[in-house]
């Protein structure tokens, strides 16, 4: 077996954890420099970064032994002992961040704190996406075909067998979605976060739905349920803050309803059907876009009011 598929089929945790250290200390910079230049104070960025990274390891370790554990006092027992770096949730780590920002905001009445988290964040999940590869985690389907069998498009398995990388899927979503916010007309826009879930969880409740390991509950993944409930936040926060277009508005939800209706029963077809899964993921494609264009285009509506009031808010 060549070096790097005996590399990379085996576990390098402390790689990871170099990665993800390294790569929070660089993202943590971009956003103390982003949020100076918004006008935020230094204790306001520290406390934000402080609170989210806090919250954002306690969500994380909780998120998953909820799923896996279940058990109140088993989970207890085991909070503070994982005995291994994928024990964790990485959607949970994403809400508890998100929740240190909001926090911080508050506390120091700090407006445009979470503008400026938004890049930097979506820098951070693509980098923790790609130090993914040390673990190795993040792997979905076989590939058969000889030719997709290179790292790092694919993963191998120890046996010498290749899996599709999805982590490499995210990073680049993530990476994608950072180059359109930071090359968009009006950045940075007083919509950045807003943009930046919707761009990230638009893409991400496709993408779980490709991991072959992924926190679950019979066929429903929870990391794809938290990216439906977020976008539909953002529905929720765009209609209290729009005055006009409720009516556009209205119908934006009840669309976007629809479609979680049919990315749930995709999901069970998936789980339970014996369609080929190619079918199913392809007709999943348009339907990823129609939430997208769903969601952005009431993020799209909030920008353009804000930037009419000359406003910036988070």
């Amino acid at each position: 077996m060549p070096d790097i598929e005996l590399f990379f089929s085996t576990p390098h945790p402390d790689y990871y954890l170099i990665a993800l250290g390294v790569s929070a200390l660089l993202c943590a910079l971009w956003f103390v420099r982003r949020a100076a230049k918004k006008g935020v104070s230094l204790a306001a960025s520290l406390t934000a970064l402080g609170l989210g990274a806090l919250l954002g390891a306690l969500a994380a370790r909780a998120l998953y032994l909820l799923v896996e554990v279940g058990d109140t006092q088993l989970m207890a027992e085991m909070f503070f002992v994982p005995e291994d770096v994928r024990e964790f949730g990485f959607a949970g780590a994403l809400l508890g961040m998100l929740l240190g920002g909001c926090l911080a905001e508050k506390m120091f009445k700090a407006k445009g704190l979470l503008n400026a988290l938004a890049a930097p964040g979506l820098m951070m999940i693509a980098l923790a996406r790609l130090a993914e590869c040390f673990v190795p985690f993040g792997s979905g389907k076989y590939m058969e075909a000889g030719a997709l069998q290179f790292f790092p498009l694919s993963m191998p398995d120890g046996y010498g067998e290749w899996m599709l990388s999805v982590w490499l899927l995210e990073a680049l979503w993530a990476l994608g979605s950072l180059f359109y916010l930071l090359k968009r007309k009006n950045a940075p826009s007083p919509a950045d976060m807003l943009l930046a879930l919707t761009l990230y969880h638009g893409g991400q409740i496709y993408l779980e739905s490709l991991r072959a390991e992924s926190l679950s509950y019979g066929f429903i993944r929870v990391s794809q349920l938290l990216a439906a409930v977020m976008l539909f936040l953002v529905l929720l926060r765009c209609a209290g803050q729009l005055r006009e277009r409720k009516n556009d508005l209205g119908k934006r939800i009840g669309m976007y309803l629809v479609c979680v209706a049919l990315y749930i029963a995709a999901e069970f077809a998936l789980d339970r059907l014996t369609w080929p899964d190619i079918i199913v993921r392809l007709l999943m494609v348009p339907l990823t876009l129609f939430v997208l264009w769903t969601v952005l285009g009431a993020v799209f509506a909030v920008e353009k009011q804000r930037l009419a009031s000359g406003k910036e808010e988070s």
